[in-house]
């Protein structure tokens, strides 16, 4: 994956388990695993900060697509019951409304 395009998910969809530590396609692991590589490259003045505010603009946009809901917290519930509580969906799903984020603001 390209340390200047952290966001490209298709390397996540190949290979999980390198990105995520784990075969299992959690929710929580695809979260953190952005937020760290975002705050890592803050950390290393390697960005400026705005690849951690993408995620954070990103988990509002969910809430509100999924509930009407401007809550990151909230958003990642509404994923999992829209995915019927199935980790491996809620995956798929996250990465879609993900690669559909990004289009809509010109990533």
């Amino acid at each position: 994956m390209n340390s200047k395009n952290i966001y490209t998910v298709s390397a996540l969809r190949d290979r999980p388990a390198m990105y995520l530590g784990s075969l299992d396609h959690r929710l929580d692991r695809l979260h953190a695993f952005f937020a760290g590589v975002s705050w890592g490259m803050m950390m290393a003045k390697m960005g400026t900060g705005k690849e951690f505010k993408k995620v954070v603009e990103f988990e509002f946009w969910l809430g509100q697509k999924l509930g009407g809901v401007k809550s990151r917290t909230l958003a990642y519930s509404l994923l999992l019951k829209e995915s019927g509580g199935d980790e491996e969906v809620v995956f798929e799903k996250f990465l879609e409304y993900w690669e559909e984020w990004r289009g809509l603001h010109g990533e």
